[in-house]
């Protein structure tokens, strides 16, 4: 799908795959404060997609720059960029490793925040010792 044609709650249901998070989001009236900051979320990323940096040829020249090590945590059911995205970063970036959240969609810190709190620190830890 396109997600600058989805309605709020297409873009909700769309980022998340935790059905708790969809419900508490989807339940509340947002804020005027929380308006403005999706508005502007969705003009910020229209200006990225368009100029385009959702797609950028030349991202796999800048990527083998990268190192450090460097840990790509990605849901399973991410509707915004699909999985296979995770592997072919991985195999641009040097040293990187990449974890593949079950049942997460597109915000993995909030979709399973275990999750991704265990393989952040898993990671840190290697990455320090």
């Amino acid at each position: 799908g396109d997600l600058f044609l989805w309605s709020p709650e297409e873009l909700v249901r769309n980022l998340y795959v935790n059905q708790d998070i969809i419900d508490d989001i989807l339940s509340q009236e947002p804020t005027s404060e929380e308006l403005e900051i999706m508005v502007k979320n969705r003009v910020a990323a229209a200006r990225y997609a368009w100029h385009p940096r959702f797609y950028n040829p030349d991202l796999e020249k800048w990527l083998h720059r990268i190192d450090i090590p460097t840990l790509i945590i990605w849901g399973d059911q991410d509707k915004i960029f699909p999985v296979e995205y995770a592997s072919a970063f991985k195999n641009l970036i040097p040293h990187a490793q990449t974890q593949i959240l079950k049942d997460c969609g597109h915000v993995p810190h909030m979709d399973q925040p275990e999750a991704f709190y265990h393989s952040l620190k898993s990671f840190l830890s290697e990455t320090n010792s």
